[in-house]
């Protein structure tokens, strides 16, 4: 097929070069948003935790789960355990069938700043998390709230002390938090780790633009 055409139709080299033009601005404006990104990460990675605790204050870290037993069993240990001076974990059990009830009578015996609320009952025919996430904050005896989900597993049990740190800074109303994605090996599983970097990439580095939020970021999550 001849497409030599092409370079002597002028409308067809005025949008080959604005494909062109429009390729280098996304590729430049990709390029910047990750190497803020990447110079906010060394930032964050240089701080030093707080020797003493005793400025912390008082935190609870809420959760809803949903038939989850499973991620519960394998992550609701790491959070129980952070190394934090005064923390409370809730967990919403919202409508569950299956064993959540039994993992978390097994973890509230061991760990006394377990919170449970049970809701058995469907609120109105709700689908979703918001309703269940604000029963929750209302249980919570604590002022400053952590959200998470009960399949996100803390990089270590510095993580909440990571989280209220940063939150503690005279400029920060909220405090994100980048969650890695652990997927199979393959090109489904990098296009979806892809997929997760890039969507939280633009969030955090929206929030880093000063819109609505000034937020730091929690490294190690």
């Amino acid at each position: 097929m001849d497409f030599s055409h092409i370079l002597t139709n002028p409308l067809a080299q005025a949008l080959l070069a604005l494909l062109a033009v429009s390729f280098v601005v996304l590729i430049t404006v990709y390029s910047l948003r990750y190497f803020y990104l990447g110079r906010m990460v060394k930032k964050a990675s240089s701080r030093k935790l707080q020797e003493n605790g005793g400025n912390l204050p008082p935190v609870s870290v809420v959760l809803v789960a949903h038939n989850e037993s499973a991620f519960l069993r394998e992550n609701l240990v790491y959070i129980l355990e952070q190394d934090y001076p005064d923390f409370e974990v809730v967990v919403v059990d919202y409508l569950s069938l299956d064993d959540t009830q039994f993992v978390l009578k097994l973890c509230r015996d061991n760990y006394p700043n377990l919170k449970v609320v049970t809701i058995k009952e469907d609120v109105n025919g709700f689908i979703g998390r918001k309703i269940p996430l604000s029963i929750g904050i209302q249980s919570a005896r604590n002022d400053v709230l952590v959200l998470t989900d009960v399949d996100c597993k803390p990089a270590s049990l510095q993580w909440l002390r990571h989280t209220v740190e940063a939150y503690q800074h005279p400029r920060t109303n909220i405090v994100l938090g980048y969650c890695r994605l652990v997927t199979e090996k393959g090109f489904l599983g990098a296009l979806q780790r892809y997929e997760n970097m890039d969507y939280s990439a633009s969030y955090l580095s929206r929030a880093a633009e000063g819109h609505h939020v000034l937020p730091h970021l929690v490294v190690g999550q």
